[in-house]
């Protein structure tokens, strides 16, 4: 692709259409043309002529040409090289208010001819995609604002009702039955200490035999976050914040009724905190699916039979009857069996996280 251009003679002219700004219709209509055709030297309105020497340029957006990874240079481009392919990627949309022209001109080009505008029309230009890219996050997280916040208040009784039996299940642990749980079942993993009988040579030269203690993995408890107490703080204390957020949100995009009128800052805060909020609900959902599972998955019998194991590190018996879990253990404090309700919430069916 290294051949004289074509350019259509239409384009050989300025062609004084612009007295504004590119609007995003129009922005979008050229990028358009640039992918269909990889020419964006024909699009209807593209003048490929030279700027003045020293002309004011402001810099709308940016486009690609499509090519093979193989070449290097696809377009020509009016300010330097108008016949032959001059780039690829990072070509500019060009406005020229003075003539009321666009060109689409190559990444540098433009900068033989005034430097200074062009490094002026580059740092407006990343400041106009950044604002474009945070609109963009916005629009497409507007239409589920309300499904989160609804995802939201039907999460946080579950989250209040497993947090309950997440801690009355670990005091039980650690003041009735008197068992080191959380230390014999770190990051779910179960142990036995399995004995083994190795041979010793003695300090006379004799040889002889000692039992060795090794621990040994059992089974993986699923949903360990449920006694992990490196995990993520209660439930309702991370989902408040990001309700009163979603809130607040909804409120001030209502009250504007058109994107454009948010503060730089409101756009910034916004387009930040909707996909963090996305983001935290669905890690409160996936620890509270985490944590049902514990009691919906088998778990409880695991534990049982780990409790029943001859090498078990303690022994100690644990079952579930319908909302009742009910323990035993050789250490603990007092008689008789220690008993946790297990909250009807606690195993409610989780909402979903509303797609985007």
């Amino acid at each position: 692709m290294n051949g004289q251009i074509d350019i259509p003679q239409q384009n050989l002219i300025n062609i004084p259409l612009f007295d504004s700004e590119p609007d995003e219709a129009l922005l979008a209509e050229i990028k358009q043309h640039i992918r269909e055709t990889q020419r964006p030297h024909t699009w209807r309105g593209h003048s490929h002529t030279k700027p003045p020497q020293g002309a004011f340029v402001v810099y709308c957006d940016e486009f690609n040409v499509a090519a093979p990874d193989t070449v290097e240079r696809v377009a020509p481009c009016p300010c330097c090289n108008p016949f032959h392919p001059q780039y690829k990627n990072s070509g500019k949309v060009a406005w020229f208010p003075d003539e009321k022209v666009i060109r689409l001109i190559g990444p540098l080009c433009f900068k033989r001819i005034n430097a200074t505008g062009h490094e002026s029309a580059l740092v407006e230009l990343r400041k106009k995609m950044k604002a474009r890219r945070e609109l963009e996050v916005i629009k497409a997280h507007i239409p589920t604002i309300q499904a989160v916040i609804d995802s939201i208040d039907a999460l946080v009784p579950i989250g209040e009702a497993l947090d309950e039996f997440r801690d009355d299940f670990n005091r039980a642990l650690d003041h009735d039955l008197n068992l080191p749980f959380f230390r014999a079942a770190r990051m779910g993993v179960l142990t036995v200490a399995e004995r083994t009988i190795v041979p010793v040579v003695r300090a006379d030269g004799s040889v002889g035999q000692r039992v060795e203690e090794r621990p040994t993995a059992f089974a993986t408890v699923v949903g360990y976050s449920m006694y992990d107490r490196s995990g993520p703080v209660a439930a309702k204390k991370r989902l408040a914040p990001l309700r009163s957020a979603l809130v607040e949100i909804a409120a001030r995009l209502s009250a504007s009724g058109d994107l454009e009128k948010l503060s730089e800052a409101e756009r910034v805060r916004f387009a930040e905190s909707l996909p963090a909020s996305r983001d935290k609900l669905a890690e409160v959902l996936e620890d509270a699916g985490a944590k049902q599972s514990f009691l919906t998955s088998g778990t409880i019998d695991t534990l049982a039979q780990w409790g029943r194991h001859p090498h078990a590190l303690h022994q100690f018996s644990i079952q579930r009857k319908r909302n009742v879990i009910i323990m035993s253990s050789s250490r603990q404090r007092s008689e008789g069996h220690v008993t946790i309700r297990v909250p009807p919430e606690a195993l409610a069916h989780l909402p979903s996280l509303p797609a985007i």
